[in-house]
């Protein structure tokens, strides 16, 4: 059977294309169906079937004006008709329009952030060349990562490699820069020229030129505008605090902030002489893989084959596995599961967060549609009538259509409108949520506009389409008569229903999953006490000085202080007893330490008191270490660790597990030394009850006498707890304003629902009254009808929610579980929502007269 090419197509250019071009135009199109439809398929024929066809609609090929006033005028009838239908229904259609306009902010609020974070990097120029390197380490069979590798390999990759064009390496640090008035903490990048290149830097000051001399600097706008010389900046001079004194720099260059989507962003740049210079060693060393690189790599090369180039160079012969690099593309770099933050790259995007988002809008638009159809479907009995006449006096069912299309095309701009003022209200909140500022200025861009378009007519579409088909169709004698009824048409509107209080009932368990998953990490017994502890740390620069012992001699006498420690954060050792071979964990502490942050110890003693007992060796490990080794009786028992001049330590403890990383992640072996001659303390801990400005004052004036002018820094560690789940409590955040939108326009919808089915049973209902029915009756006679639609929606909601929730705990290593009051509390929300509804509907039918609904019969 030969394909035609789609008839609203045709129809659509026969009445608005000139009579004397039609033929041949027409002709023309079909005559390039034919052969297209022949050769290359229907389905691409009739695209560009579709195609041509619009692009025909030239001004000289369109009917005069006199001939389109006619559409015109009618146009203006329908939008006219269609706005008196407005006004006449103003509750129902208020109701109809919020709802609307909610689901469109939502939707436009889930597709900026969506974008923003697919464009991450994407503006630089030959992005899809450039890739960033990073090398993974096998340490004691524990795979880590680092952020990039070597100066002398980077160089060897360039020397060797030929699908290597260029190379870009770079760190990051942070800097005390002076102010006009006072000081400020400042990042900075240390890196070469190529990365000036690689950003695409625009100077509206200086250049950077060859960007080699180790007192010269480039700034942002924005800094220059801070330091206030913005304008003037060229020859300025800068004082960055190196170590324990000021140090001056000139600056060579302005720059325009770089945009806010790349995943390198700096107001300060340094010379990558800066970095060597630091530590000249790392300009010979091979072992140093904490140095970013960007490759701008051939875009002929083969990336899988010059990964296994440079694995040859990093590996030898000895150890073929022991280095593994990765080379991401920058383009994808954002959203990669590869990616972490690191030496000069910022914080990359939460692919969970971007889903829920974009999940949570269309849920949310896909009820705020199914919403106006069913508010419309509800409405029918008062348009069936003027359907009626209109088809009497000529109208066809395509007239009585548009009429309908036009009216859901209206509603749809009266809604946007209502949400671009929506908009304009929730978008500093919604930037405080998702850590990005977006405003009117972000969603009407010339790129975004085409969208938005689309998105609004998409939403007119699909929210006239079938209540302007069924209404239509209308029967004429049945219509005027007043007996019209929906039919078979009302399971899909009770589809819908289903649809929109499924949608609901997951949104509403998720939600409730969600917030509890976050309270149950926040509550969690992590085995260590963080409430009232502040952490302080020292300059690393200036650990082993002497100087940390005067400060916390200076922080002994603060009165106000409970207990203060000192430790050396945690290192990495291998642990190989001859059975048992695995990386160890281990962190040299003070006697205080253990008391400070509240680890209970469950065998044996202190390390301290070990000592008072002649054991000079002592050290502590947790519960996990016992059960990775297997030792049945630990206390006194000596092991192979080697690390901080032990040859051989022995247990004189064991403490409890504790999760030193966040309740998220496993539990690793970790061992407690105490070395007073190696020992590092590189941070303070000082647990206090005090008030907290009075002791953070007096905290600071010691700090002052000892490390001025390094400005005094610390955290509460219990802030440091809460900041690790800030992504959690954004995801729990949404999921509660989605179940909150989601029920509010589903409660509207069944409000339409409802009052469609008393609206067709009016008579009846009246009748009913007359010969006895009480109220109670009736309401439980029209309420029953919607117990299997909302039955079947949580029947498919609550299944939905436990499989979605489930596979969004499973990246927890400590979780809970969906529980029976979840589902309980998802069924009486909607249960509740139903009796208030069915009930408050009734309620404005039993206080009419039934007379009122029969005195025309």
């Amino acid at each position: 059977m030969s394909s035609s090419p789609p008839k609203w197509a045709d129809k659509l250019l026969e009445r608005i294309c000139r009579k004397d071009l039609l033929e041949e135009i027409q002709g023309d199109l079909h005559e390039s169906f034919q052969w297209r439809s022949e050769t290359k398929g229907s389905a691409f024929a009739k695209r560009q079937f579709i195609k041509e066809t619009l692009l025909s609609f030239k001004l000289s090929n369109l009917k005069p004006y006199d001939k389109m006033d006619r559409l015109l005028t009618l146009v203006k009838s329908h939008v006219k008709i269609g706005w008196r239908f407005i006004w006449k229904t103003k509750a129902y259609s208020a109701i109809n329009l919020l709802g609307l306009s909610i689901g469109i902010v939502f939707s436009w609020f889930a597709y900026l952030y969506t974008s923003d974070q697919l464009s991450y990097n994407k503006h630089l120029p030959d992005s899809e060349s450039l890739f960033r390197m990073t090398t993974q380490v096998n340490l004691f069979d524990n795979m880590i990562n680092f952020p990039g590798c070597s100066h002398v390999t980077i160089q060897q990759i360039v020397d060797e490699l030929p699908e290597v064009d260029e190379v870009a390496r770079f760190t990051d640090d942070k800097a005390t820069m002076k102010l006009p008035e006072g000081t400020i903490e400042q990042p900075f990048l240390s890196a070469e020229k190529s990365l000036v290149d690689f950003l695409n830097l625009e100077f509206i000051e200086g250049e950077p030129g060859s960007f080699d001399a180790p007192n010269e600097v480039l700034i942002s706008e924005k800094l220059a505008y801070k330091l206030d010389i913005r304008g003037e900046a060229v020859g300025s001079e800068i004082q960055l605090l190196d170590s324990t004194k000021y140090t001056t720099y000139r600056v060579t260059g302005v720059y325009t902030d770089i945009p806010k989507n790349t995943s390198i962003r700096t107001d300060l740049i340094l010379p990558y002489s800066y970095y060597l210079a630091q530590s000249p060693t790392k300009l010979t060393s091979p072992d140093n893989f904490d140095l970013s690189v960007l490759l701008k790599v051939n875009k002929s090369a083969d990336i899988e084959a010059l990964n296994e180039k440079i694995s040859g160079i990093l590996n030898t012969e000895e150890d073929p596995s022991q280095y593994i690099p990765l080379i991401t593309p920058l383009a994808s770099l954002h959203l990669s599961d590869e990616y972490w933050a690191s030496k000069g790259f910022l914080p990359g995007g939460n692919s969970q967060l971007i889903w829920f988002i974009v999940i949570a809008g269309i849920m949310c638009l896909v009820i705020s549609i199914i919403n106006y159809a069913n508010f419309s479907i509800s409405l029918y009995i008062n348009r069936a009538r003027e359907v009626a006449v209109r088809k009497i006096i000529g109208s066809a069912k395509s007239g009585i259509f548009l009429q309908l299309m036009t009216e859901s095309l209206l509603t749809t701009f009266i809604s946007t409108g209502i949400a671009i003022i929506l908009f304009y209200i929730l978008a500093p909140q919604f930037s405080i949520l998702v850590e990005k500022q977006f405003g009117l200025v972000d969603l009407f861009t010339a790129s975004k506009l085409p969208i938005i378009a689309v998105i609004i007519l998409s939403i007119a579409l699909l929210s006239g389409l079938y209540p302007s088909f069924l209404l239509s169709r209308l029967g004429i004698i049945k219509s005027l008569k007043g007996e019209e009824k929906i039919g078979r048409s009302a399971y899909i509107t009770k589809s819908l229903l289903v649809l929109q209080f499924s949608i609901s009932v997951i949104m509403i368990s998720c939600m409730l999953i969600f917030r509890g998953q976050l309270h149950y990490l926040m509550e969690f017994d992590r085995g260590y006490d963080t409430e009232n502890v502040i952490r302080i740390g020292v300059p690393l620069d200036l650990v082993n000085s002497g100087k940390e012992r005067v400060l916390m001699n200076g922080f002994k006498s603060i009165p106000e202080i409970d207990n203060l420690t000192g430790a050396s954060g945690y290192g990495m050792s291998g642990y190989d007893d001859g059975k048992n071979k695995f990386s160890l964990l281990f962190s040299n502490i003070d006697s205080s330490y253990i008391d400070v942050l509240g680890i209970k110890i469950l065998k044996g003693t202190s390390i301290s008191e070990a000592k008072n007992d002649g054991v000079l060796n002592g050290v502590l490990v947790n519960e996990s270490f016992i059960h990775k080794t297997g030792i049945m009786d630990p206390i006194g028992t000596t092991i192979p660790f080697t690390a901080h001049g032990f040859t051989n330590a022995t247990i004189v403890g064991v403490f409890k597990d504790y999760y030193a990383f966040g309740p998220g992640s496993e539990i690793s072996p970790l061992l407690f030394l105490d070395k007073d001659i190696s020992r590092i303390s590189s941070q303070i801990m000082i647990k206090s009850d005090a008030e907290p400005l009075l002791l953070e004052e007096k905290l600071s004036e010691v700090w002052d006498e000892v490390f001025n002018p390094i400005p005094f820094k610390f955290d509460y560690l219990s802030d440091l707890h809460r900041e690790r789940f800030e992504e959690e409590g954004k995801i729990s955040k949404i999921a509660g304003v989605g179940s909150l939108i989601a029920i509010f326009i589903s409660a509207f919808g069944l409000l339409g629902l409802v009052g469609l089915t008393i609206k067709s049973r009016l008579k009846e209902l009246s009748v009913r009254r007359v010969l006895g029915a009480t109220n109670d009756h009736i309401t439980w006679m029209m309420g029953k009808k919607f117990i299997i639609p909302i039955s079947l929606s949580l029947l498919i909601g609550i299944p939905m929610s436990f499989y979605l929730t489930d596979q969004w705990l499973a990246n927890y290593h400590n979780r809970i579980d969906f529980g029976w009051q979840h589902g309980v509390i998802a069924i009486l929300s909607v249960t509740i929502i139903l009796i208030m509804i069915v009930v408050v509907q009734m309620l404005n039918v039993t206080r009419t007269n039934p007379v009122v609904h029969l005195k025309d019969e």
